[in-house]
């Protein structure tokens, strides 16, 4: 063997050799599940909406602050000069004038912050607490779902009642509220298993939930257009069409809370009870994903304008945001 051809034998070897010992490049798996860990400790997140400025907005119910992330994962919070928010119960919405309106059930009270960080706390009249949903209606109003008025209750930006709907059965527990397809509000009665219609005349229709003691918590509007919700006491996800047709899909173990449509077009959803995201097509195929955070029970769930999910961790001090595809 000529020295030339020696050359180009020794350097072959060589390459293989450093083929064989270089670290595997792994690629992103997609989705891709991120979390953020929330500075203070111990904050216990619970609701979390977008914001009029884009950013994802959450409240810190053990340490009495509002959280902002933004879409690149950087948080800044806000206390509240007085407590007032009870222990994981914080729920927060955007509220007809721009600002973010959440609960502070143990003042009676609702809280009103801007974008810039202003907090105003709001008192109420007595017995409307403790309230389980805030949404903007589609007559630009303020709704919440009242537990302690077994009612839906329309409230003027000072607190005071505009309208108020009782429900017909005592202990009804309306919790989650949205604004459905049809532009009327849909919310979930827990304590009597049912999904109640309310339109913003005062209309109401009640449909009974099929499966007994299903514990329904949080509705979304799917990508077909009728109204999803999580069943917590079944393990299972419900639909409910525009014709007040219910069907459900099983969830098992999972133990859902929050629910959301994600831009891919599929619902997604948190297992509080099995630390896992699911995602379900409409018809009823699901997928689970592992938070990576042990028992960090995933708590609500909203897509976010950058196309993320993002999901409130509440026992792991963290704000979990799923990439659903590589940029």
């Amino acid at each position: 063997m000529n020295t030339r051809n020696l050359l180009v034998s020794v350097l072959m070897l060589v390459c293989v050799l450093l083929s064989a010992c270089a670290p595997a490049v792994t690629q992103p798996t997609y989705p891709l599940i991120i979390e953020h860990k929330i500075p203070t400790i111990a904050a216990h997140a619970g609701g979390i909406k977008v914001g009029p400025d884009g950013a994802l907005w959450f409240v810190e119910t053990t340490t009495q602050q509002i959280g902002r992330i933004s879409t690149e994962g950087v948080i800044t919070e806000f206390p509240l000069e007085e407590g007032g928010i009870a222990e994981a119960q914080g729920f927060i919405a955007v509220g007809p004038e721009g600002a973010l309106w959440f609960n502070m059930d143990d003042a009676n009270q609702l809280g009103r912050i801007t974008p810039t960080g202003e907090i105003t706390q709001i008192n109420l009249p007595e017995g409307l607490s403790p309230i389980r949903e805030l949404v903007t209606g589609p007559d630009g109003a303020l709704w919440v779902t009242s537990r302690g008025m077994s009612a839906i209750v329309k409230l003027a930006t000072d607190g005071t009642i505009v309208a108020q709907y009782a429900l017909p059965k005592e202990r009804s527990n309306p919790t989650g509220m949205i604004v459905g397809p049809d532009k009327a509000l849909w919310f979930v009665e827990g304590g009597v298993n049912q999904i109640g219609r309310l339109t913003t005349a005062g209309q109401l229709t009640e449909y009974p939930i099929p499966d007994e003691n299903s514990f329904p918590l949080r509705l979304t509007v799917g990508p077909d257009n009728a109204v999803w919700f999580t069943m917590f006491g079944v393990n299972k996800i419900g639909r409910i069409d525009m014709d007040g047709k219910i069907t459900s899909f099983d969830a098992p173990d999972m133990g859902p809370v929050g629910i959301t449509t994600g831009a891919d077009g599929a619902l997604w959803f948190t297992g509080f009870a099995s630390t896992e995201i699911g995602r379900m097509t409409t018809d009823g195929v699901l997928t689970k994903f592992a938070v990576p955070t042990y028992a960090s029970v995933p708590y609500h769930i909203i897509a976010g304008p950058d196309g993320s999910l993002w999901f409130t961790e509440q026992e792991g001090n963290l704000i979990g945001q799923i990439k659903l595809s590589a940029p």
